[in-house]
C-alpha cells in the first residue's frame, strides 16, 4: 500500500516527500493501529512516529535514549536515506488528560532535535495560545542559532557534565571547528537544579543569549530553572 501511495505522489508531483505517521514500531503498534514500519519503511521519505507524552518524566527516557534508539531501527528499516520527525501534540483539548504544559512542549522540541530528529511536527495544534507559542519562539530560535551543532550531533568533547539528580537532568554537548555548545535540561517542573560543568581546558564560556562570560575557568556551577534548559557557548 506505501509502495502504490509513494508512486501516485510522486506521478502527481515528483518533488513530493511522501510520510508515514503512526505509533512506534512494534507488535503493538501492528496490532491496534494496523501500521506496519517495516513494510513501510522503504517506500518512504519521512517518518513521523508519534510522541504524545504529558508528563515530565518522559524526558527521563522517551526523549533520550529510548528516542535514539527509536530513529537508528526506523533508519534502518529503510534502504535510501529517510528523515525522521517527532510528532508532538499540544494536548487533544483544555484539561484533557494528555496536555503537556508550554514549558514541556519547548523541551520536548529542544530534546527531540538533541537526540537525532531531523525535525518535529505536531499532531494539531488545538490548544496553543500565546504561551505556547511563546514557549516554541524560544525552542525554535535555539535550534536556528545553533543549527549546524545539532545537525552535527553530539561530540566527544573532553567537557564533563556532573550533578546527582540522575535521570532528571540531561545534557548535549557538540563540538566544531574550535567551537563549543552545551546545554543543560532540567526535567523537574517543580525545583532547580545545579550541575558542574567541567572544562578540558581554560576557556571563556558566555550563556546564551544573554551574552555573559564566564572568562577563563575550567569548571563553574550552572542553576538551570525548573523544566527549562540553560544554553553556553564559547
Amino acid at each position: 500500500m506505501s509502495r502504490l501511495f509513494q508512486e501516485e505522489a510522486k506521478k502527481r508531483r515528483p518533488d513530493a516527500r511522501y510520510g508515514f505517521y503512526s505509533a512506534l514500531p512494534g507488535p503493538a503498534t501492528k496490532e491496534t493501529y494496523r501500521a506496519d514500519w517495516q513494510t513501510a519503511a522503504p517506500f518512504l521519505d519521512l517518518a513521523l512516529p508519534s510522541y504524545y507524552a504529558s508528563s515530565p518524566a518522559a524526558l527521563d527516557d522517551t526523549f533520550g535514549a529510548d528516542m535514539k534508539k527509536a530513529i537508528a531501527e526506523l533508519r534502518a528499516l529503510s534502504p535510501k536515506p529517510m528523515a525522521v520527525w517527532a510528532t508532538l501534540t499540544a494536548g487533544y483539548g483544555r484539561n484533557s488528560s494528555v496536555n503537556p504544559s508550554a514549558a514541556l512542549v519547548k523541551m520536548k522540541v529542544l530534546r527531540s532535535i538533541a537526540a537525532g530528529m531531523d525535525g518535529v511536527s505536531f499532531w494539531w495544534w488545538g490548544p496553543f495560545d500565546g504561551l505556547y507559542y511563546q514557549k516554541m519562539a524560544e525552542a525554535t530560535r535555539i535550534i536556528a542559532d545553533f543549527e549546524d551543532f545539532f545537525l552535527q550531533g553530539e561530540t566527544e568533547t573532553g567537557i564533563a557534565i556532573r550533578h546527582r539528580w540522575g535521570k532528571r537532568m540531561s545534557s548535549f554537548v557538540s563540538s566544531r571547528h574550535g567551537k563549543t555548545l552545551i546545554i543543560l535540561f532540567n526535567h523537574d517542573p517543580g525545583q532547580a537544579r545545579d550541575a558542574e560543568v567541567i572544562l578540558p581546558r581554560a576557556d571563556t564560556i558566555f550563556t546564551y543569549p544573554d551574552g555573559q562570560a564566564k572568562t577563563k575557568t575550567t569548571a563553574f556551577t550552572v542553576n538551570v530553572p525548573p523544566l527549562d534548559v540553560v544554553v553556553l557557548h564559547n
